[in-house]
């Protein structure tokens, strides 16, 4: 930030304002410190623990968004994202109509924090604490907020302020029913950030609907970083997740500033990108390419889908209430399955040493019984028998906390909306399959019983 004065305040205003915690977020929240976590620290069957705590804080940030700004609500997220100065801020300000408000665009790296862009008939900025109270941000603040002044301060900004909604007029045929989100990019390993920028990118992207991924024309091709980005198992944007078997829509855009290439030059560039995206297994909705500064908005080869076609497509009312709860239905299927494969272990070793006894029993033909026992006894008690029962008490335990969670997503989604949803298994715990319709109770594809 150029100016002392306007990150003081950004931060003063952040701290100061005042905390007005929605009741279903404050109940989510109890479930998760009171129930959750007791019974996360008593289960060690899970080897990825780390990874299902940021699940569920994912899912905590995205109740903040909907439940603190309700002109999420009914939106379709869209997320726009790519290398650092690709252009991703270029492209939304290039749909923006109001004259208030632009995002900050550079060639050094701008865009710090992840910025929720909706359309509305006013201009407005609104930051949100880590408490998700909200305070309003003027533009000159928000264009101070940059990636190159973030790493001047001694904390991170962004845990202070995890994101910024940006309400501006648009053009309402592509965006009335359409949040893009405006992510910092993924790769800025000069700047000594990589890892921090690609867990932030990664989060920010992780459940939108759909993803536009923006890639600067001039460097001919999508390069390997974002195929690794994009491959990333947590990601299912252009291919299905090995887990949920789910595929979103993945929108390539080759962002053509100013520079000089002929249309000839361009063509060749995106047949490239198709075979690059066909090489990795990444399916896209379409392909082109398009210069924000120029006012007709014209497309450049389009593959597949015009790009305009498919932002109409999209801009359609959705309340996100399965996106929302689709990676909470997933850590709680984790801990039954892997529970259960616990207790399978210790019941097929079980019988392997019941079976052994009986062996011995035949061999010796019932001799020295007592001793066959005594030495038996021994072994029994190496399986742990109270193991067993604790995994049992989990197994009730984790279905106790899924009616919890249940209930107080059924609230949340009459809150938004939808008197009807209800949770429902999609995705069977043990191997990760779609599940019919007709027969929720067992998996079809490996025969687990989901109840």
């Amino acid at each position: 930030m150029d100016k002392p004065q306007n990150y003081f305040t950004l931060i003063l205003n952040a701290l100061n304002a005042p905390k007005n915690e929605h009741p279903l977020l404050a109940e989510f929240r109890r479930i998760v410190e009171e129930d959750y976590k007791t019974f996360a620290r008593e289960e060690n069957s899970l080897p990825n623990e780390v990874d299902m705590f940021e699940k569920i804080r994912q899912i905590e940030l995205n109740l903040e968004r909907l439940l603190n700004f309700p002109a999420l609500k009914s939106k379709t997220i869209g997320a726009v994202a790519g290398a650092f100065s690709s252009g991703k801020s270029a492209f939304i300000n290039s749909f923006l109509t109001g004259k208030d408000i632009h995002l900050a665009e550079d060639i050094e790296p701008t865009t710090a924090i992840p910025s929720y862009v909706i359309y509305g008939e006013a201009s407005k900025i609104t930051g949100y604490n880590n408490y998700g109270a909200s305070f309003g941000i003027s533009p000159e603040v928000y264009a101070s907020i940059t990636h190159d002044a973030m790493q001047k301060l001694e904390f991170d900004l962004r845990d202070i302020i995890p994101y910024i909604t940006i309400s501006s007029p648009m053009e309402k045929n592509l965006f009335e029913h359409i949040c893009l989100i405006d992510t910092p990019g993924h790769n800025a390993a000069s700047m000594g950030t990589s890892e921090k920028d690609k867990s932030v990118a990664a989060a920010s992207i992780e459940n939108a609907d759909f993803l536009l991924w923006i890639i600067d024309l001039d460097r001919g091709c999508i390069e390997q970083s974002d195929i690794e980005f994009l491959t990333q198992e947590r990601l299912c944007f252009g291919k299905s997740s090995v887990k949920t078997k789910e595929t979103r829509d993945l929108y390539i855009i080759f962002n053509k500033k100013n520079y000089n290439k002929t249309e000839k030059d361009i063509v060749n560039i995106l047949n490239v990108c198709e075979q690059s995206l066909n090489n990795a297994n990444l399916s896209y909705a379409g392909i082109c390419c398009l210069d924000p500064f120029d006012p007709d908005k014209t497309l450049i080869s389009p593959r597949v889908k015009n790009l305009f076609v498919f932002l109409a497509e999209k801009n359609k009312p959705n309340l996100n209430i399965e996106s929302l709860y689709q990676p909470l239905r997933f850590v709680l299927d984790s801990y039954k399955g892997y529970i259960n494969s616990d207790i399978n272990k210790i019941a097929k070793i079980q019988n392997a040493l019941k079976n052994l006894k009986n062996s011995v029993y035949y061999a010796i033909k019932n001799e020295n019984a007592a001793v066959i026992d005594t030495n038996f006894s021994g072994l029994e008690k190496a399986l742990n028998i109270e193991q067993n029962n604790k995994l049992k008490r989990q197994l009730t335990n984790i279905d106790n906390i899924r009616k919890k969670f249940d209930m107080c997503f059924v609230e949340i989604s009459r809150e938004l909306g939808d008197k009807t949803w209800q949770p429902q298994p999609r995705f069977c715990w043990s191997c990760g399959g779609k599940l019919q319709n007709d027969s929720r109770a067992i998996c079809q594809e490996c025969g687990a019983r989901q109840n």
